[in-house]
């Protein structure tokens, strides 16, 4: 088992929802599946990838966003909200009815998601999942909206974090204590050329897609968290 990110303030508050093993589904529920790639060979991968990406490497964090949206061409999801690290699913609720089934659907798209992010990116990351089974859709809605909040409230930690792990990859040394502060983060970047305030728009938010019958609906340009009620229709 890889090492996943630290759990963000908003799936700590839906802790209370994640299952483990093999349970028998509770009727009306909701089901939501997290994807993460494994944090020590994303970071990795950075550092190998850096000297021929430009700060950030914006083509990496697309790949995987890309990897995510694919699987709403699929039959297990009905929405997919994709970023540069990580996706979440949310499963058509026929589709997890039956005892066992969520687990099956868990590992399919563990691995679909696992496998589309080796082939775009031409190397191996191992990803993670958790379910979550949620009781109504307005909670649903909840988990997706606190998702992108995090997203959009730590878009500067993470840019740094992710030059951090380049810079080693080109033999630079950078201490974690060099990133304590919103102040030296900011500095970094900029002495590296990256403006926070300028980085488009799928950085700060990720992109999500929804399912409907065959055709599936992508929304690069997402809502303030609040107001996501508009796209998880469930």
């Amino acid at each position: 088992m890889g090492e996943t990110r630290a759990v963000p303030g908003s799936w700590q508050n839906f802790a209370a929802f994640q299952v483990f093993g093999d349970y028998a589904p509770i009727g009306d529920f909701f089901v939501v599946v997290r994807l993460v790639p494994d944090v020590r060979a994303h970071t990795h991968l950075l550092g190998d990838r850096a000297r021929d990406q430009e700060a950030l490497d914006p083509q990496l964090g697309q790949l995987t966003i890309r990897a995510g949206l694919w699987l709403a061409q699929t039959e297990l999801a009905a929405f997919v909200y994709a970023t540069a690290e990580e996706c979440l699913v949310l499963l058509p609720s026929d589709s997890v009815r039956a005892p066992g089934r969520t687990l099956v659907v868990h590992d399919m798209l563990t691995s679909m998601y696992a496998a589309r992010l080796a082939r775009l990116a031409g190397a191996e990351l191992p990803v993670s999942g958790s379910i979550y089974e949620l009781p109504s859709l307005a909670v649903v809605r909840r988990v997706f909206a606190g998702a992108l909040d995090v997203g959009r409230s730590t878009t500067l930690g993470r840019s740094a974090r992710r030059l951090q792990a380049q810079l080693r990859g080109r033999g630079q040394a950078l201490r974690d204590a060099e990133l304590s502060s919103p102040e030296l983060q900011a500095s970094l970047l900029e002495t590296h050329g990256v403006k926070v305030d300028s980085l488009p728009q799928w950085w700060w938010t990720g992109v999500a897609a929804r399912r409907r019958g065959g055709d599936v609906e992508i929304f690069d340009r997402l809502p303030e968290g609040g107001r996501m009620d508009e796209l998880v229709q469930g």
